[in-house]
């Protein structure tokens, strides 16, 4: 007999009353049951489970559609406009940060125009009261003399000199240029309009700020553009080339590509002299400046402005002494003085381009001393070599604070 889990024949029947599967033995236990043969059972499975597969394929297929039809939108008509938008915005007020800043620009020339006038028609008229008061001086002493003469002759020819020689200065004094003022006040208006959010701007204009005076640099970089040029800076030197000098740290601050027109306006040119054009001394190669190609110092001015119409640079030299090309900047570098048998070191400064006769004739002249004498200074290898006059100071490669002996006696000894 069959049991539960063991059946006498092949199972070989299904019942779909009892939802289970049987042999022959067993279909007594089924009796008025609807009874299929298994077969023909799986084959209604397999139909049936077809006829499912491909209602989910479709479903599955009807619901990725919908979401990449509902990604394709949301890039489109969300992501795609937010974009535009807000690089919109950003065109906006960086246009309106370069404007600013370019009218600041150009009030603070013409506040400067008028000092420069006014300092010039000071001087010219300082200068000349000066010289009224010598000629009221001489007057004076004139006067005076002939207040104390007794001669009467004497008395006459003063007072002939007095009227021949001494005229009164007729004196006008001049008016200070008075400082138009206007300017400043609609910059301040349009500050103050700002602030208080009566600009406005018409978003569907393409150029809503556009304004002369921002005409005048060149547009702000793209980021293709901005990679070209700074793969530039690390281009191969080549000699006879000019390569120009750049504050390193604006250098740093643009080369990070966050910073706005405004924010880096104008390249500061400050650092290599003073007011009255004298270099300063140990300027120094990526700590004070970054050396660039021409082509990228022009576009960065044409972008950004400079503060002053100075510009620096050297050119690629190949000295005989070295492997390698390099840039020369005429930047003075400290040197260290001393004279034959002497202990006391004098501060001194040599200029690369300068040739060792006029750096030896500018410290003869400055210790009072005779140029009959040699120099000399120590190589790497401890050896004293002495300096040709033929040379340049460049091409003796001297590194700063290097010792440069005098072979003769200082006057101060």
């Amino acid at each position: 007999m069959c049991t539960p889990t063991e059946h006498l024949k092949i199972i070989d029947l299904y019942c779909r009353d009892c939802r289970k599967s049987f042999c022959v033995k067993c279909l007594s236990t089924h009796k008025h049951h609807d009874i299929i043969e298994m077969d023909e059972y799986l084959d209604e499975i397999k139909s049936d489970l077809q006829e499912k597969e491909k209602i989910t394929q479709e479903s599955l297929d009807y619901i990725i559609n919908e979401r990449n039809l509902i990604e394709s939108e949301y890039k489109e008509l969300v992501l795609k406009h937010f974009d535009s938008q807000f690089e919109l915005i950003e065109k906006v007020f960086r246009d309106l940060h370069d404007q600013l800043h370019v009218k600041q620009i150009e009030i603070k020339r013409e506040f400067q125009s008028y000092l420069d006038d006014n300092n010039v028609k000071y001087s010219e008229h300082l200068s000349l009261l000066e010289d009224y008061i010598k000629q009221l001086n001489q007057s004076l002493e004139v006067i005076k003399t002939g207040v104390t003469v007794d001669n009467s002759d004497l008395l006459i020819t003063t007072v002939n000199q007095y009227r021949d020689t001494i005229t009164l200065p007729t004196y006008t004094r001049y008016n200070m240029l008075e400082l138009d003022e206007e300017s400043t006040k609609k910059a301040s208006d349009s500050i103050i309009s700002i602030e208080n959010g009566w600009y406005t701007f018409d978003i569907n204009n393409e150029n809503p700020l556009e304004c002369e005076l921002f005409n005048k640099f060149d547009p702000e970089l793209n980021e293709d553009e901005f990679s070209s040029l700074k793969s530039k800076i690390k281009s191969e030197l080549r000699i006879g080339d000019e390569w120009f000098l750049l504050n390193m740290e604006w250098y740093e601050k643009w080369k990070k590509n966050t910073y706005t027109r405004a924010q880096l306006s104008p390249i500061p040119n400050n650092y290599i002299e003073d007011d009255e054009g004298r270099k300063y001394i140990d300027v120094q190669e990526n700590v004070h400046y970054k050396l660039v190609p021409k082509e990228v110092y022009n576009k960065l001015v044409a972008i950004y402005g400079i503060d002053n119409d100075k510009c620096y640079s050297g050119l690629v030299i190949k000295y005989n002494n070295r492997e390698k090309p390099c840039v020369v900047v005429n930047i003075p570098f400290r040197v260290k003085l001393i004279f034959f048998k002497s202990n006391q070191f004098y501060d001194g400064y040599a200029f690369p381009l300068e040739s060792t006769l006029e750096f030896k004739e500018r410290y003869c002249q400055h210790f009072k001393i005779k140029k009959d004498f040699n120099m000399y200074y120590t190589n790497t290898f401890g050896n004293r070599v002495r300096i040709s006059e033929e040379n340049t100071i460049g091409d003796l490669n001297l590194q700063p604070s290097q010792i440069i002996l005098f072979e003769t006696y200082s006057r101060r000894q």
